[in-house]
């Protein structure tokens, strides 16, 4: 099933022991387009402060028309690493927000496994046997080097960019569709009235070449025809 990202804004997300909040926006990742977390306005019990859930803390098929359930407890989150969010997020963050969670999704494998699982989080490759200590300490040496360097950005960030082919603009930006199979966004839906009229367009997140953040620009590897023979948006 696809949604929406500006139909999952506002959607409630819910803890085992209560509400946490609602959606108002995602994190994805630039390069793989993966959805890293759901940011969450939290509700009263947490003074509105922004949360942000991993599609790992989901109950699979627990999903219905009125929340969408974690297995997470409301304690877990009120005492989850905080945030910034309007900015990238960077590595460094990541490294505290899985550490804080990780007995819970086994995210972390013991020292000796640490390429497994949230060895991959960390962008690392199998630890050598011996000196698994050292090892580590030089990876978190070079992952909060690279804090900055994050490729994590907000959807709500995209929505309303340029969309230029190989040859010319086409449209802008007006939503995700994300997969909930995988919480991966799948395609950019294009309002292509700046271009040849009403209507829209689904561009698939492989045509995209890369996005120039401080223009507000989506540049594909494809022609403005090839993009007009995209699959149409019902």
């Amino acid at each position: 099933m696809f949604y929406r990202l500006t139909k999952l804004q506002g959607y409630p997300i819910d803890a085992v022991d209560g509400t946490i909040g609602c959606v108002e926006d995602v994190y994805f990742d630039a390069e793989g387009w993966g959805v890293r977390y759901f940011v969450v306005r939290s509700g009263d019990w947490l003074r509105e402060r922004d949360v942000l859930i991993s599609p790992r803390a989901l109950r699979r098929g627990a999903r219905s028309g009125e929340a969408i359930a974690t297995s997470l407890t409301r304690e877990q989150v009120e005492k989850s690493p905080p945030v910034a969010t309007g900015h990238p997020i960077s590595r460094h963050y990541e490294m505290a927000h899985a550490a804080h969670y990780r007995d819970d999704f086994h995210w972390n494998d013991p020292p000796s496994r640490a390429g497994g699982s949230f060895g991959m989080l960390l962008g690392t490759a199998q630890l050598q046997p011996g000196n698994e200590v050292s090892q580590l300490e030089a990876i978190a040496e070079r992952e909060i080097e690279a804090a900055e360097r994050s490729h994590l950005r907000s959807g709500a960030e995209v929505i309303a960019y340029d969309i230029e082919a190989t040859d010319g603009t086409i449209g802008t930006v007006e939503d995700f569709l994300i997969d909930d199979e995988d919480w991966r966004v799948s395609y950019l839906l294009v309002d292509k009235r700046n271009w040849v009229g009403s209507g829209h367009v689904l561009i698939p997140v492989e045509a995209v070449d890369r996005i120039d953040w401080g223009v507000g620009l989506v540049r594909l590897t494809m022609t403005r025809d090839e993009a007009a023979r995209s699959a149409g948006y019902p």
